[in-house]
């Protein structure tokens, strides 16, 4: 697994424009993290909708049915949670994506640590794999580490977080979306106000009188489009 990322690092310094600096970051890490986001948009359909991308689908095989749940794995759960800090990235998110199957305290406890990252030792890849997760295991109005998530100082781990609210659709989540948007400390970069205001069109939900004023000074095409039809009076 990679130790502290360089985002990070930053952030500890500057945490109001780190988002804004990832264009900056060492070529190695801009590639690492775009490929790793890639992958997750092949596993994730709403992603990739709302990074406007269209959705990958797997090939159809044997009698044409394709199955989008997470992968069966016949470990236990407690085996599958120590597998999160197995060394090899690709391991670790796999442990995440079947962790989906296994509900529970210690599976939310465990995937919730993967997602703080206190010690600095999770990929992006493993913690936007793991907000994924707890999209579907956070139980209905305990989504607030999915809303702390979205000004998450990695981009990759922000745009999953916007995907996970998008998808749970409760109330709160539009809130949510709308405050990024809000945000005029130049901290998002223009791909994670892109996903929050494609995914503010589809749950809708939010105050058209504040969308008004947020279109009244939207300099972004692509979101100024989104959030037209969410402007008028329901």
């Amino acid at each position: 697994m990679l130790p502290t990322t360089w985002l990070q690092r930053m952030a500890s310094r500057a945490p109001a424009i780190v988002q804004r600096m990832a264009r900056h970051a060492p070529p190695i890490v801009q590639r690492l993290a775009s490929a790793a986001l890639s992958r997750l948009e092949q596993r994730w359909p709403t992603l990739a909708t709302l990074l406007g991308r269209t959705p990958y689908v797997e090939p159809v095989t044997g009698a044409g049915h394709v199955d989008a749940s997470p992968p069966t794995d016949g470990r236990p759960t407690a085996e599958l949670i120590a597998a999160l800090r197995d060394p090899t990235a690709e391991v670790a998110i796999q442990a995440v994506a079947a962790l989906r199957l296994h509900p529970g305290e210690a599976t939310v406890t465990a995937l919730l640590g993967v997602l703080t990252n206190r010690d600095g030792y999770f990929s992006m890849a493993a913690r936007a794999a793991a907000v994924q997760a707890l999209g579907s295991l956070l139980p209905h109005g305990a989504l607030s580490p999915l809303y702390a998530a979205v000004a998450d100082v990695d981009a990759g781990v922000s745009l999953a977080a916007i995907a996970a609210i998008v998808e749970r659709s409760e109330d709160g989540c539009a809130e949510a979306l709308l405050t990024l948007l809000e945000d005029r400390r130049g901290y998002y970069l223009p791909p994670t106000r892109q996903a929050a205001a494609r995914g503010l069109d589809r749950i809708r939900g939010a105050d058209p009188s504040r969308v008004r004023a947020l279109l009244a000074n939207e300099s972004d095409s692509v979101v100024h489009e989104a959030l037209a039809s969410v402007a008028l009076p329901s």
